[in-house]
């Protein structure tokens, strides 16, 4: 039987909550209560899986809450170049 792959390479939020739990005691249980998603599903995202745009707005809304200042959107995810599937098929 395949083991499922684990991700594990070091994201924008992963940095985020590490830095921010040593400097402002940011925990994923406190984003968890703020944005209503689970913990599993926010260290998921952490390690490497695409997060949804309603993820994005409240993820920024809850770490902007819990530390205490604006938060801009690279500081918790990367933006990868847009390709477009219609094009890459011709």
């Amino acid at each position: 039987m395949k083991r499922k792959r684990r991700l594990t390479s070091t994201t924008q939020l992963k940095r985020f909550i590490t830095r921010h739990r040593r400097e402002n005691g940011l925990t994923v249980v406190a984003l968890a209560r703020e944005t209503g998603y689970t913990r599993p599903h926010i260290y998921n995202v952490a390690n490497g899986q695409d997060p949804t745009r309603e993820f994005m707005d409240l993820m920024l809304v809850a770490c902007a809450k819990l530390i205490g200042r604006h938060v801009d959107r690279e500081e918790l995810f990367e933006f990868k170049p847009y390709r477009d599937k219609a094009r890459k098929a011709s």
